[in-house]
């Protein structure tokens, strides 16, 4: 007790908060998501995004992974990102090297930093190619029960 009283008396106070961020979560349903990729949902987070900036200024937006049906380097999801008056990080599928989930910063809608994950999701960013040899298990499983 008297040491947990000693830190409350000692312990630095919180630096003061300079920043105001802005999160904008679009609630998209993951199946539609997974349908294909749609400029809708691009437009949704942006309505959201200019719809918060209303309500209290901020100096960074951040939307989370896949915000983006696109890479922010192909022309319109750029054209569209110049609406956002402040930097922005959102998440979008980026196309080279093979398919990768990338974070993106962006700028007066130019693409100014990326990072790309790592390591993705299995069965939730890709699912692995089946071995040959299930493939032929089963075909053969199958086979040879339909014999007499």
């Amino acid at each position: 007790m008297l040491l947990a009283a000693g830190y409350g008396l000692t312990r630095p106070s919180p630096p003061e908060g300079t920043q105001q961020v802005l999160l904008v979560q679009g609630n998209i349903d993951p199946r539609l998501k997974a349908a294909g990729c749609r400029t809708e949902e691009l437009t949704h987070y942006l309505n959201l995004t200019a719809a918060g900036l209303r309500a209290a200024p901020a100096t960074l937006v951040v939307w989370p992974e896949t915000a983006a049906p696109q890479a922010p380097t192909t022309a319109p999801v750029r054209r569209a990102l110049t609406a956002v008056p402040v930097p922005l990080l959102l998440g979008a599928p980026t196309q080279d090297a093979g398919l990768r989930n990338s974070v993106y910063a962006v700028q007066a809608g130019q693409a100014v930093g990326r990072q790309d994950k790592r390591r993705l999701v299995p069965f939730g960013e890709f699912f692995r190619p089946a071995p040959p040899w299930t493939v032929c298990t089963a075909w053969c499983s199958r086979g040879w029960a339909s014999r007499p």
